[in-house]
């Protein structure tokens, strides 16, 4: 008998990696840094060794994908934020940007040799 799997499994060890990557480093190890004029300080190298780092700077790629794809004045949304933005001489005046996630904290408990996610904030 054949069964469709859908990633489950390795997803939830995935998970698993991920909670043992947090609970091992310190908290200013979780950062990632696509700044161009910055191109030796990408991510904390310990976190970089980690799917949880692969991860989050794949999100944060992704983001910035979004985010000028938003503003491309061949969409709606970007040609009124180009008509949006201040103008000299009749020229947009395009603002200085950096866009990077900012984690919230998330509520949880320890019992019994587990750990519960009580609340995690949406974005």
């Amino acid at each position: 008998m054949h069964t469709t799997q859908w990633g489950g499994e390795a997803k939830m060890q995935l998970a698993s990696d991920a909670m043992f990557t947090w609970l091992a480093l310190t908290p200013d190890k979780f950062w990632v840094n696509l700044n161009p004029d910055e191109p030796d300080r990408v991510m904390d190298s310990k976190f970089a060794s980690t799917d949880a780092g692969r991860i989050l700077l794949e999100a944060d790629l992704q983001m910035k994908h979004d985010f000028y794809k938003a503003m491309d004045p061949e969409t709606d949304l970007g040609r009124r934020y180009w008509a949006a933005l201040p103008k000299q001489n009749g020229n947009p005046c395009m603002p200085g940007l950096r866009n990077w996630i900012e984690p919230k904290p998330a509520q949880v408990r320890e019992q019994d040799g587990g750990i519960y996610i009580l609340d995690a904030p949406s974005p």
